[in-house]
């Protein structure tokens, strides 16, 4: 017992750093596994125009008119040095003339030079008011083929053109069973790494000579040492596990019932492998940067390769052959049935065998840790 206090002393010194690292892995977590809650909704996009009609025509009037609806027209002097202020001070982001005889021009089907436009640089704005002034004039140009005059083409452009689709988005329809096989689907990475990067260096001060030397000096006995190492791990990974999964339940209102009972059952294993890992881990280096190292090396290794990131039905053979020597691959395994994902269904026998490999891993790791441990001491 004089370890394991001796363990949440230390802990508490490095309790700050242990919380920062939780929530910004949570917070990881959400972002990873949860899509946007925000609704989508589509705008058309509105222009800043000067426009000047030098035809002064009832054509050119219905064409200013179209033109200008939905944007919104800044009046200005027809003065090139002012449009250029203008344009560069992105006060407008373009400028359209009429030019004079667009109404001729129009009526005898003619498409050049109707109209004089200013701007600065290419960008999707300029595109967009091409794009209106072009679909208008192919528009008038299509009715006054159909024997129309240019006036009642116009009119009947404006008409066709004011005709829009209703657009509208799909909302959202995951259930909250789907949320949360996003949330343990990347469970193990972010747990993994929560509990290395902050249980890790607590061990390795623990394992310090200064430290390890007033230890022996005790009465302790080289198991009750682990045991008490191993108790504060445990206690530790418990509280961050809880952390997750409370936070799981506040973000996605779901209940751990049903077969999501086996979801959390599975994150308790791997907790408890990651326990395991941070006692052997540092019970073999003495110092955080190779700690950290570790970390991203075995965490984002085993990630990738596990199916973490990418759906193991995406992974090559050779890549899941040779992760099945890593619990993480038993994990989302157990996961994926669990779930239905990957084109898995809801298995409890592929779920159990799963799980029973994944406990295997955690008595094999325990048992290194251990002897790992009895073995500094005695180099100690």
């Amino acid at each position: 017992m004089q370890v394991y206090k001796l363990f949440l002393k230390v802990l508490k010194k490095r309790l700050l750093p242990a919380i920062l690292f939780t929530g910004i892995f949570i917070l990881i977590l959400f972002s990873i596994s949860s899509s946007s809650s925000q609704t989508e909704t589509y705008k058309p996009s509105e222009l800043r125009l000067a426009i000047f009609d030098e035809d002064n025509t009832a054509a050119s009037k219905l064409a200013v008119k179209y033109i200008s609806k939905g944007n919104e027209i800044v009046k200005l002097e027809n003065d090139d040095d002012k449009l250029l202020d203008a344009l560069y001070y992105t006060t407008i982001h373009y400028a359209i003339t009429v030019n004079e005889g667009f109404e001729q021009k129009l009526s005898r089907g003619e498409t050049d030079d109707l109209f004089t436009v200013r701007y600065v640089h290419e960008n999707y704005s300029n595109a967009l008011a091409d794009s209106k002034m072009n679909e208008y004039v192919k528009t008038v140009s299509a009715y006054i083929k159909t024997g129309q005059d240019i006036e009642t083409a116009s009119k009947s452009a404006a008409k066709t053109l004011a005709v829009h689709t209703k657009v509208s988005y799909q909302q959202d329809t995951r259930s909250s069973e789907e949320m949360l096989s996003f949330f343990f689907q990347y469970l193990p990475y972010v747990l993994f790494s929560a509990v290395l990067s902050s249980l890790g260096p607590v061990l390795i001060i623990l394992n310090k000579k200064e430290v390890k030397d007033r230890t022996h000096c005790s009465s302790i006995k080289p198991s009750q040492e682990t045991l008490g190492k191993i108790l504060g791990a445990v206690t530790f990974v418990c509280a961050v596990w809880a952390v997750f999964m409370i936070a799981g339940l506040y973000k996605f209102g779901s209940a751990y019932t049903g077969k999501v009972g086996y979801a959390v059952a599975n994150s308790v294993i791997y907790a408890a492998f990651s326990a395991g890992l941070s006692i052997l881990v540092s019970a073999l280096v003495s110092n955080d940067n190779v700690l950290n190292v570790i970390v991203q090396i075995f965490g984002l290794g085993s990630s990738f390769l596990c199916g973490v990131f990418v759906p193991q039905e995406f992974l090559g053979s050779g890549v899941l052959t040779a992760a099945r020597v890593l619990p993480a691959y038993w994990y989302i395994r157990a996961n994926n049935s669990i779930f239905s994902l990957s084109d898995t269904v809801f298995d409890k026998g592929e779920i159990m065998m799963c799980l029973g490999i994944e406990i295997g891993f955690v008595a094999v790791i325990f048992a290194a840790a251990f002897i790992a441990t009895k073995l500094s001491r005695r180099k100690a």
